[in-house]
């Protein structure tokens, strides 16, 4: 047996103990070991809105979600603001909520404030200074958009720039809107 093999050998154990220690704390934080996936339940998750109250995504049930990671100066995620605009103004009435988090730095509270104002952003805001939905959703940028259907599964992510415009977009939106 060769020197390296029989490290490697030795170290496995100590790597798969490590390994299952680590998903452990991870689960007990609440953080999941896997992204969040199309088919999956929303992992829970809570933030503030922009008067400090705190909103938990299952607050929005039996609602389908459109919930949008985003940061000020992110480029993407300012030109897909207005159309994600007229997705709240077309669907919401429908029972769509288009939710927007806001991971800024701690302290940007007003920033975000002045950005949503001059913006002309009509569908909620709310401000995750901490960027725990990062973690929640195992996201890794921005923009970053969830659907989720009135039961709290996710039924698609867009990782990037969504089109919001686009017929595969309101043809997802359209399906798992609730019956009324």
């Amino acid at each position: 047996m060769t020197r390296q093999r029989a490290v490697v050998i030795a170290l496995a154990p100590v790597v798969l103990v490590g390994a299952f220690l680590f998903g452990t704390w991870l689960a007990e934080l609440g953080i999941p070991r896997e992204p969040a996936i199309e088919g999956d339940r929303a992992p829970d998750y809570s933030a503030l809105s922009l008067t400090g109250d705190t909103v938990a995504l299952e607050d929005f049930r039996p609602d389908a979600v459109l919930l949008n990671i985003w940061a000020t100066w992110c480029l993407p995620c300012v030109r897909e603001m207005p159309g994600l605009d007229s997705l709240h103004a077309e669907y919401g009435p429908q029972g769509l909520r288009v939710i927007g988090v806001s991971v800024v730095a701690p302290g940007s509270l007003a920033a975000v404030t002045d950005f949503i104002e001059s913006h002309r952003i009509n569908y909620s805001i709310l401000y995750d200074p901490d960027q725990i939905i990062t973690d929640v959703f195992f996201t890794w940028g921005v923009p970053e958009t969830f659907l989720i259907d009135g039961r709290g599964r996710i039924t698609r992510h867009w990782s990037g720039l969504i089109v919001t415009g686009s017929e595969g977009v309101r043809s997802e939106i359209e399906k798992i809107l609730p019956k009324r």
